[in-house]
């Protein structure tokens, strides 16, 4: 093969392009293939291939549901968008004692206190050449035992 293709991805032997592109842009290759005849024949082929820029990153969790003080409480944040996988933090604000953020978006623990929680929590995507970050403020209820 000369040329590249695209940052990711690769050539098979029986002639599959595979991977998952680490950017966007175009590429242009050519690509060889011979048969396995005892005088072998090759053709050749100049291929172009063009990898578009992934969808803007966004968070798709606008609000997550209602927890009850020593209760276990699970919640999941989405988004979509950039190119994965993606990091989850919390840059401001504190969730109740007992519940923490997991990297993978998920909001988890028994919450020891009950109250309004405002958070703002980051979601950081891989996009070379630097990652895309995006933020959003939700509020937590924790409401007391029943």
């Amino acid at each position: 093969m000369a040329g590249a293709l695209p940052a990711g991805l690769s050539l098979t032997s029986i002639g599959q392009i595979f991977g998952t592109p680490t950017g966007s842009g175009t590429s242009t290759a050519t690509i060889a293939v011979s048969d396995s005849a005892a005088h072998p024949v090759t053709a050749t082929r100049k291929v172009k291939l063009t990898v578009l820029k992934a969808a803007p990153l966004e968070i798709l969790t606008n609000s997550v549901p209602n927890g009850t003080e020593n209760v276990s409480y699970e919640a999941q944040l989405f988004a979509d968008g950039g190119a994965g996988p993606y990091s989850w933090t919390l840059t401001r604000g504190k969730l109740p004692s007992g519940l923490g953020l997991d990297p993978s978006g998920f909001i988890v623990g028994d919450p020891v206190a009950f109250g309004t929680f405002n958070i703002t929590v980051q979601v950081t995507d891989i996009e070379t050449p630097k990652p895309v970050s995006v933020k959003r403020t939700l509020t937590l209820i924790v409401e007391p035992p029943g």
